[in-house]
């Protein structure tokens, strides 16, 4: 074979191996980038992991509030969380990241509340999930006062707050059925007595109630009282008007100089109807507003705080007004709270 033919010939090899070599050396350069990219994600995802729970159960509902525990060893932070009630999507937020072996409240917005009864909640983080069938129950937190009347009998009208207020009934209301379970019914000169109401009478900055009423003529009077006439102390009520408007009114009084601090006068209880009545008193938040059958009927501003007193709380006691005029008619589930309710509560407690 000629020289340059074997010149030729050799170059061609000699070109071969060379890319032959050059790729070799790129499939390991490329290999060692690709382990590398490999494990930095896979530690970047094993940190990640690390840092989200790995465990989360439900301790309870009650209102828009899910109680969540992180029995993990991440921390359960808002941004991760998704939540389902009753296979609908929600929306919640944490009132702060829980820590590991701590509870957390997971408050929901939104048209979302978890109305008394059986649910289904599921929340996740995409690390971990729990699904839990759960009783929402009455609200409790800032629950200073509770009359049920459901003892059907006696003289005594318990109270199932934990705070001890129970009431002596005076000139023997008459126990009745009521809107849940039993109730009383009240006519002239008959009330419930609860004297020494500490947790009541210490309220200053917030407070709330709700009951039942079914009213059977036009007479007015305190559904609810805890002032003593308006002389000398502070305190505060909740009246049925008299007269064919049958509005309600719910005022307070920052002291004895004989004028309201704030009240606010609305709605309309047919006589023979039931009705749901709520008030809420926010002086932080300079309101004061009144519920009926979970609906906003009036509000007014609130100025200055519940003037101190030590009163009795009644319920069904007559307006100092004259004529003294006394309430008739059916009252049922009471509640007083030391904090002020959102109107999703409002709505919640109707649904009791």
């Amino acid at each position: 074979m000629p020289r340059k033919a074997i010149s030729a010939v050799v170059a061609i090899v000699l070109l071969l191996m060379m890319t032959v070599a050059a790729a070799g050396i790129a499939y390991v350069w490329t290999s060692r980038i690709q382990k590398g990219v490999q494990d930095t994600g896979t530690t970047q995802t094993q940190e990640i992991q690390a840092q989200v729970s790995s465990c989360m159960s439900v301790d309870g509902v009650a209102g828009r509030t899910v109680y969540l525990r992180n029995c993990g060893t991440g921390t359960i932070s808002g941004n991760t969380l998704l939540v389902y009630i009753d296979g609908l999507p929600a929306n919640g937020t944490l009132a702060a990241s829980i820590s590991p072996n701590t509870v957390g409240t997971l408050v929901l917005s939104g048209i979302w509340n978890l109305t008394y009864g059986k649910h289904k909640v599921k929340i996740t983080n995409g690390i971990a999930d729990v699904t839990q069938n759960v009783v929402a129950d009455v609200r409790k937190d800032g629950l200073v006062g509770y009359w049920k009347f459901d003892e059907g009998t006696g003289s005594t009208a318990y109270d199932g707050s934990g705070k001890g207020n129970d009431g002596t009934l005076v000139n023997s209301p008459a126990w009745v059925d009521g809107k849940i379970g039993k109730a009383l019914s009240f006519s002239a000169n008959n009330y419930i007595n609860m004297p020494g109401v500490n947790s009541i009478n210490s309220i200053s900055n917030t407070l709330s109630f709700s009951f039942w009423i079914y009213s059977t003529d036009n007479n007015g009077g305190h559904v609810i009282d805890n002032i003593n006439g308006g002389f000398g102390d502070g305190g505060w009520f909740v009246r049925r008007n008299l007269g064919a408007l049958h509005s309600i009114t719910f005022e307070y009084w920052q002291n004895g100089a004989g004028v309201a601090t704030g009240a606010v006068t609305a709605g309309s209880l047919n006589n023979n109807q039931w009705y749901f009545v709520t008030g809420s008193l926010d002086i932080p938040n300079n309101n004061i507003t009144l519920y009926v059958n979970g609906g906003i009927v009036g509000t007014a501003p609130a100025a200055g705080q519940i003037g101190p007193h030590n009163d009795p709380l009644r319920i069904n006691y007559p307006d100092w007004n004259s004529p003294v005029q006394w309430f008739n008619g059916i009252i049922d589930d009471v509640k007083i709270y030391n904090k002020a309710l959102t109107p999703d509560d409002t709505i919640n407690l109707k649904a009791a």
